[in-house]
């Protein structure tokens, strides 16, 4: 591993192998410098010829003021998923010394819900929105910088998921080896995200799996999706 900049001077070295370990542990990152790194992993496969793989990843301090390398506009959110009552975190900030002018705008479901023009400077500073429950589905932050004559924008999703809607499916009976012509039941237990009961409609469908010998049998469950969206807003029934 090396940093990208400043003559990529290498800083990390070690050799690794697969058949004892399945992970690499990058050690001592926090005795870097925040800036971007390079990480590189190569080796030989079973014909002799190199393989590389490489990775480029931006280190930085939670806690540091400046900027981890200069940048007209650099923007960094703490993560991209939350959950209500967590508050989303978004990192950001400008090189140039007299700083500027952020117009920042959060869209959800097609509309502007929020509008404002935040000062920004060479010190990294934070925005942080409260997430609520009527936030799920997610909502985007688009944001646009203008510094002598140079346009700079960039859109980040944040992603709210559903999981109050998430549904546990489990096996009470499973039986895996029939007679041809049985008769079997399968017992299903749908339970809510916190285990409690719930009113749920099950699709369930099997196939012949020998045929896959021919052609593997692949579920595509987006294009159903799709089509039961459109047959909804179109107020027509499957049924």
């Amino acid at each position: 591993m090396r940093k990208s900049e400043n003559g990529r001077k290498g800083c990390f070295q070690s050799t690794f192998d697969t058949k004892l370990n399945d992970s690499l542990l990058l050690k001592n990152l926090r005795q870097l410098l925040q800036g971007e790194y390079e990480f590189e992993a190569s080796c030989k496969d079973k014909f002799g010829a190199e393989v590389k793989f490489v990775k480029r990843f931006t280190l930085y301090g939670r806690n540091e003021s400046e900027l981890p390398f200069a940048r007209p506009f650099w923007v960094s959110p703490l993560k991209q998923t939350y959950e209500p009552s967590e508050t989303a975190i978004l990192d950001i900030g400008t090189s140039y010394g007299d700083g500027g002018w952020m117009l920042l705008e959060v869209v959800q479901k097609g509309k502007k819900i929020r509008s404002e023009w935040i000062c920004i400077g060479q010190q990294r500073q934070q925005i942080k929105f409260p997430i609520r429950e009527q936030d799920r589905g997610g909502f985007e932050l688009r944001m646009l910088f203008v510094k002598n004559g140079r346009v700079h924008s960039q859109e980040l999703k944040v992603n709210v998921p559903w999981t109050d809607k998430q549904l546990q499916i489990e096996f009470a009976t499973f039986r895996d080896k029939l007679l041809p012509g049985a008769k079997e039941e399968w017992l299903v237990k749908i339970k809510g995200p916190k285990g409690e009961k719930v009113v749920a409609e099950l699709l369930a469908t099997m196939y012949d799996q020998s045929l896959d010998a021919f052609r593997t049998q692949s579920w595509e469950w987006g294009r159903c999706v799709r089509i039961l969206c459109l047959d909804a807003f179109l107020g027509r029934s499957l049924l």
